[in-house]
């Protein structure tokens, strides 16, 4: 058995020998715990009984349903924000959405030369975060939590980062739920003052504006150009 779970604290340790039924000596168990490979089996037979199948038509739905149904799943957003190491992910996407939110009225497209080398570090960062997923998943997490981080990989991940990872090498525009994907993915205070350095807003004031927009991405007939225009007009008027 290559496969190895990993435990962030002692606790975790101690729920997964309680699933499977093993209490002998378990308050002992630190999260430093290595399962047997006979834990570990009778571990994915006790979820499989839980476990869902996801197909591809079922995941292209899911994405297309993507800011009504990722309340659902909230609790696999926040495993992925705490899994994610070092500020250069973060910096580097805060970037890039402060230039995708701000880019249709606040600055002129034309000024924005295209550069494989400059986008070449947006889809490192993309790249990033699919790694700290991945490893996300080692991990063990309560059964709730787990079926909907998998759902947040599975069914929504996976699709927005292969559609985004596209546009973004041909310098094309993302669209509403791919925008609010990565907004959700990204640590907001990164991004904002990635988006105060870019349109000299000090970073208090635009945090305020932000917060008054931020929710109409999860309007489901709300389009990226009405959150750009909408956005762009209250900084103006600021």
């Amino acid at each position: 058995m290559d496969f190895m779970f990993k435990f962030r604290q002692d606790e975790d340790a101690q729920a997964f020998l309680a699933e499977i039924g093993v209490f002998e000596n378990i308050t002992s168990v630190n999260k430093d715990y290595e399962p047997t490979s006979e834990q570990i089996d009778e571990f994915i037979k006790s979820r499989k009984a839980y476990s869902g199948t996801t197909d591809k038509d079922k995941s292209k739905a899911q994405k297309k349903n993507w800011r009504k149904n990722k309340g659902k799943i909230k609790r696999g957003i926040k495993a992925f924000h705490k899994s994610t190491e070092g500020k250069k992910f973060h910096r580097n996407m805060g970037r890039f959405l402060s230039t995708r939110i701000t880019r249709d009225k606040i600055t002129d497209r034309k000024d924005e030369s295209f550069s494989v080398l400059h986008n070449l570090e947006y889809l490192k960062a993309l790249n990033s975060a699919k790694q700290q997923l991945y490893i996300e998943l080692d991990y063990f997490h309560p059964l709730t939590e787990q079926a909907q981080l998998e759902s947040f990989v599975m069914d929504y991940a996976l699709n927005f980062f292969k559609d985004i990872e596209k546009k973004i090498a041909l310098n094309e525009n993302l669209d509403i739920d791919e925008i609010d994907f990565l907004v959700e993915i990204t640590n907001e205070s990164q991004l904002l003052l990635e988006l105060s350095d870019r349109i000299n807003v000090p970073v208090e004031k635009l945090t305020e504006m932000w917060k008054s927009n931020r929710d109409k991405l999860n309007l489901e007939d709300f389009t990226l150009k009405q959150f750009t225009e909408e956005f762009a007009k209250e900084i103006k008027d600021n």
